[in-house]
C-alpha cells in the first residue's frame, strides 16, 4: 500500500483545526436526540451527503446519529469521481486517511483482496470520501478501518460489479461492514424544481426500483452526483437481507443556509434489515 492520504478538503469543506472540527460535529449531533431506526445493529448502510459542512453537515449527522455506538469492523465508502481521474472502478490504496482528528487506518484486507483494482489517483483530489471520514472518527470512534471505492463510471452495470465485490469481501472476511454511498442530490436548480426532481429519484430508492434510479436520473437530468454508489448500496443491501427497507432521515438544500435561486439538495437515508 501507499502512504497516508493527506486531506485536500480540510479548511475548505470543514475546519482545519481539530478542536473546531470536533466542536462542529458535536453541535450537529445535538440536533438529533432520538433514533428513527429501532435496532441500529440492523443498519446495512446509508446515503450521506458530501458538501461543505455548513451546508450538508447537519444532514450527514442524521445518519451517523443512527449508528453511533454500533460495532462495525470496517466502513466502506462508495465515492463518485468528480475529477475524472482513475480507473472506472477502484479501491483506494493509501494506508490510512488523515484528518484534523487523526488517522483512520485503511482496511488492508480489502485492499489486498484483489477484488478491485488498487489505485490512489482517483481520490488524490476528490472530496466525496474525505468529508465522510471525520464523521466516522467522531460518531463511531470504535470503528477501526475504512475502505474507499471510487466509481468513476456510474451505471447499473458498474453498480452490480461493486455490489458483487462487497458481497464477496463480506463473505471471505467475515467482517461486519457498513456501506456508505456518498452523494449529493440535484444541483443548481431552484429549491422547488430540485425538490420535485429529487422526489422521483427518492421514490425509486424507497421502492427498491434500482434500475429506475438510473432511468430517472438520465431521463429528467436529475444531477444526483453519486447515483452509481446509491445503486450499488441498494444492490448490496438486497444481497444482505431478503427483507430490507430504506428510511429517509433528513432532507434539505444549500439555500436554507445561504439564500439563493440555485441550490444543491441533500438527502440522508438508512438501509436496514427488517
Amino acid at each position: 500500500m501507499s502512504c497516508i492520504r493527506i486531506p485536500i478538503a480540510s479548511g475548505r469543506f470543514y475546519p482545519a483545526s481539530g478542536a473546531a472540527l470536533r466542536e462542529m460535529l458535536s453541535e450537529f449531533g445535538k440536533n438529533y436526540k432520538k433514533r428513527l431506526i429501532t435496532n441500529s445493529e440492523n443498519i446495512i448502510g446509508g446515503i450521506v451527503p458530501h458538501a461543505g459542512y455548513i451546508y450538508s453537515g447537519n444532514h450527514a449527522a442524521a445518519f451517523f446519529n443512527e449508528i453511533k455506538g454500533s460495532k462495525y469492523d470496517t466502513v466502506i465508502i462508495l465515492s463518485p469521481g468528480h475529477t475524472g481521474m482513475g480507473p472506472e472502478i477502484s479501491i483506494d490504496s493509501h494506508a490510512g486517511w488523515q484528518t484534523p482528528l487523526g488517522i483512520l487506518d485503511a482496511d488492508r484486507d480489502f485492499i489486498e483482496s484483489n477484488i478491485f483494482v488498487k489505485d490512489k489517483s482517483a481520490q488524490e483530489f476528490e472530496h466525496a470520501a474525505e468529508v465522510i471520514v471525520p464523521f466516522i472518527q467522531h460518531f463511531c470512534p470504535q470503528v477501526p478501518k475504512v475502505a474507499v471505492i471510487t466509481m468513476r463510471k456510474q451505471c447499473f452495470e458498474t453498480a452490480k460489479i461493486v455490489a458483487n465485490g462487497l458481497k464477496q469481501f463480506a463473505k471471505i472476511s467475515n467482517k461486519h461492514i457498513l456501506v456508505i454511498a456518498s452523494s449529493d442530490f440535484n444541483h443548481f436548480d431552484s429549491a422547488e424544481v430540485g425538490k420535485s426532481k429529487d422526489e422521483n429519484v427518492i421514490q425509486k430508492i424507497l421502492s427498491f426500483d434500482i434500475e429506475g434510479v438510473e432511468r430517472e436520473v438520465k431521463k429528467h437530468n436529475v444531477t444526483v452526483c453519486g447515483y452509481g454508489p446509491i445503486m450499488a448500496l441498494m444492490l448490496y443491501a438486497q444481497d444482505v437481507s431478503e427483507k430490507v427497507e430504506c428510511k429517509i432521515l433528513s432532507r434539505g438544500h444549500s439555500g436554507e443556509v445561504a439564500k439563493s435561486d440555485s441550490v444543491v439538495d441533500y438527502v440522508s437515508a438508512a438501509f436496514f434489515k427488517v
